[in-house]
């Protein structure tokens, strides 16, 4: 089971306890677990077959079992890069797709769990704020819950996302703002206004949605043995990489992985919205990282730009004490690495995950990753999801008569 603790001023609830922030003083809540009552049951868990996320269920804030809203997310696979492993100097390539869960993203992992938990607490109409992925997700799993749910975009969300809330079911409302953190500001609020679930994904909004992002770290350590020497993932608020280092310092706490072995973690953004990096490289504490947007955006890295890394509480440790890094990388090599990707081993990703490859390849040629070490890049979202920034680095099609001649002589040139 599992117990919600204020950070601010240490109230203690149970599992009943239908508020995301404290009752006292709305201090963030996180989520504290019995780790040896549930050791036991952990180890019949821990089988080495990865099936999806909800294997993990003792490990998860849920009461009960009945309440899982589910599509089948989790259990993706992990893949050898060999080609793009060799190009880029490594002998060793790995990918986890997340962008191959039901919607597209890596997010299906936390709003299943919060939609699950919006269910159990009797919840009939959910918030959030999104860039896209997030909206996406909760249109499709509130949907299936019975849920209402309205998804508030910044106005730079590309279309195709746009569209796939809108299938879903969600009622999309436009912000005139690039700034999805200015547009979680306002879901906060209207949330108050109409007694609504807050689904921004960021632990000081619901607490719920940095605990599913744990599950990619179990998959892991089922998956890929030994683990890897480093696993590199995309950041915007943080809450991906916050929680992958939770989920292996939970590993950790359960006994099946020693502190040493836990992977260098490394976080990248796009050089044109940052935060989160110019908070690691300056050293800036949390009360500066979370009082100090980033103030102009520019970046196609939609997905990625936030201009306060709302999770840094977790995120900024999970580099430090691993000994891992933060780097950005520009849209034109994050445009580059999408085509290298897909190209080498066709797998299409959106910007925001291609940032990721972007960032291995500067972080090899500078000797910081050697080529022997093991590496796994996170796949966060599919390409389907933004393409209009990856029509730039795309050539159009040919087009012929429909005549063999002209047929032949254009492939020719191709081959």
């Amino acid at each position: 089971m599992f117990t919600l603790r204020c950070l601010r001023c240490n109230f203690l609830a149970g599992v009943e306890e239908r508020g995301l922030t404290c009752p006292l003083c709305h201090g963030q809540l996180v989520i504290e677990y019995d780790y040896d009552a549930i050791a036991e049951k952990a180890r019949e868990v821990f089988d080495g077959h990865v099936t999806g996320m909800w294997k993990y269920l003792p490990l998860l804030p849920l009461a009960d079992m009945r309440n899982i809203v589910t599509m089948g997310e989790g259990g993706t696979r992990v893949v050898r890069a060999a080609n793009l492993g060799r190009y880029l100097g490594l002998s060793q390539l790995l990918l986890k797709i997340e962008a191959w869960n039901p919607t597209g993203s890596h997010k299906d992992r936390q709003i299943s769990l919060a939609t699950s938990r919006a269910l159990e607490l009797r919840y009939q109409l959910a918030l959030t704020s999104s860039s896209g992925n997030v909206g996406a997700a909760v249109a499709a799993y509130t949907s299936r819950a019975g849920i209402k749910s309205v998804i508030m975009v910044p106005n730079v969300i590309p279309e195709e996302k746009m569209i796939q809330i809108s299938a879903y079911g969600g009622f999309v409302v436009v912000v005139d703002t690039p700034d999805n953190v200015e547009v979680a500001n306002l879901v906060e609020k209207l949330v108050k206004e109409f007694g609504a679930y807050d689904m921004v994904t960021a632990a000081p909004h619901n607490p719920y949605t940095l605990e599913a992002g744990r599950t990619i770290a179990f998959e892991i350590f089922e998956q890929i043995k030994p683990l890897p020497d480093i696993i590199v993932t995309p950041v915007g608020g943080g809450g991906l990489l916050g929680s992958l280092w939770k989920g292996f310092t939970d590993l950790v706490k359960l006994g099946f992985v020693d502190e040493k072995e836990i992977p260098r973690l490394v976080g990248v953004q796009a050089e044109g919205c940052q935060p989160f990096v110019r908070a690691v490289r300056e050293r800036w504490p949390l009360e500066k990282v979370l009082n100090t947007p980033w103030e102009q955006i520019r970046t196609i890295c939609t997905a990625l730009a936030d201009t306060i890394p709302l999770d840094a509480m977790a995120a900024i440790p999970a580099v430090k004490e691993t000994g891992g890094t933060a780097i950005a990388v520009s849209d034109a090599e994050t445009l580059e690495a999408g085509k290298l990707l897909s190209s080498m081993e066709g797998i299409f990703a959106e910007p925001s995950s291609n940032v990721c490859i972007a960032a291995i390849r500067r972080l090899v040629e500078a000797g910081w990753i050697k080529s022997s070490d093991r590496v796994l890049s996170l796949v966060t979202g599919t390409g389907l999801k933004d393409l209009r920034s990856i029509r730039a680095v795309i050539s159009p099609p040919t087009k012929i008569r429909p005549s063999l001649g002209e047929a032949v002589s254009i492939i020719r040139q191709f081959i």
